[in-house]
């Protein structure tokens, strides 16, 4: 083992704190290039600083791969050229080794980083785009809460308006309510002194009534007697005085009196219905033509022949005897008409029984 040189301590490299197992490269500025070469190659290696050989021979292998192997065993310090070219090629093709690796590294880690950069930067445009949307959509939301607060504010002053308005007409109404309740009170006393007054009333007409009824009884017999007369002036009243001058019979007014003189036997009795202008109709011994009729008046002209011999009555009126006298004992006939519409009449014939 190579015993440490006493004058490494003062090398430049060594006080400066210089690693002397890495070697110096060939283009460092530190190295004096007017030293002899072959001065620089035999120099002794410190391989710790100023710490005595010994105590650094147990540091690993790896920190003394560069160290001299060329120191023969008779102490001579001197080293061939070709080794010290040899120890200071080393390290270099060592990084040489380890460039491709690192240039492919980095180019992996720049292609990352590119790739990030264009993920981040489409983030932020997405983030940018909906921070847009987002505000756009804030002032959207203020203007329209801006809008919602006018309207608010104004139903409100339009709803303070209307109660102030509904209070002065609840006011008013009460104000009308007392005035009606104090009429109505008023009313009320009228109407009881009227209900007194009225039941007064109802007492002496109860008393007038009591008298009515018997006023009424004694009415009622001579009501009875009136219908008694009133009979009597009606059945005089039908027995009317013909165009002739004489004293009719009982007047049939319709069908059914006419059947109940049929059944009393005294005269035959023949109904007729006449139409204006038609051929004469021949009841008994006499023919009968209707000449002329005015519905409004109740008046007709009626044709009579008999015994040969025409007769004209003008202008006769509804239930108004007719009368003439015909055949070889002249006797009273009696013609009646009833009932008249337009351009028609009906009535009945009366002859002496016989005939």
């Amino acid at each position: 083992m190579l015993e440490p040189d006493p004058n490494r301590v003062h090398d430049p490299q060594v006080r400066s704190g210089a690693d002397p197992l890495t070697p110096e490269p060939l283009d460092s500025p530190e190295r004096d290039d007017s030293e002899p070469f072959s001065r620089r190659v035999s120099e002794p290696q410190d391989l710790g600083g100023s710490e005595p050989f010994a105590q650094r021979g147990a540091e690993p292998r790896k920190q003394r791969i560069f160290e001299p192997q060329t120191r023969a065993a008779t102490g001579s310090r001197t080293r061939s050229i070709p080794d010290a070219q040899a120890r200071r090629m080393t390290p270099s093709q060592g990084h040489g080794a380890w460039l491709p690796i690192a240039t492919a590294t980095a180019l992996v880690l720049a292609v990352g980083a590119l790739l990030w950069a264009f993920l981040l930067q489409q983030r932020l445009t997405d983030t940018e785009e909906k921070l847009t949307i987002a505000e756009q959509g804030s002032t959207a939301f203020s203007r329209r809460l801006a809008e919602a607060d006018a309207k608010i504010r104004a139903n409100s002053a339009n709803v303070d308006q209307q109660l102030t308005e509904a209070q002065k007409q609840q006011q008013e109404l009460v104000n009308r309510a007392a005035i009606i309740a104090n009429q109505q009170m008023i009313e009320a006393s009228r109407l009881q002194r009227g209900v007194a007054d009225t039941s007064k009333r109802l007492g002496a007409v109860q008393a007038d009534v009591s008298s009515v009824k018997t006023e009424v009884a004694s009415t009622k017999t001579e009501v009875a007697a009136a219908r008694t007369d009133l009979a009597d002036t009606k059945q005089i009243l039908q027995r009317t005085i013909g165009d002739a001058g004489v004293m009719s019979g009982l007047i049939a007014r319709n069908h059914d009196e006419l059947q109940g003189l049929k059944h009393r036997g005294d005269r035959s009795y023949y109904e007729f219905t006449l139409q204006k202008n038609a051929p004469p109709t021949l009841l008994s011994t006499v023919k009968l033509q209707l000449k002329k009729t005015n519905e409004k008046k109740g008046r007709y002209t009626l044709l009579v022949s008999s015994d040969d011999r025409n007769i004209e009555k003008k202008d006769k009126t509804v239930l108004e005897p007719v009368q003439f006298y015909s055949g070889k004992n002249p006797q009273l006939f009696e013609i009646v008409v009833n009932s008249m519409g337009k351009n028609v009449v009906g009535g009945y014939l009366s002859v002496p029984k016989g005939l």
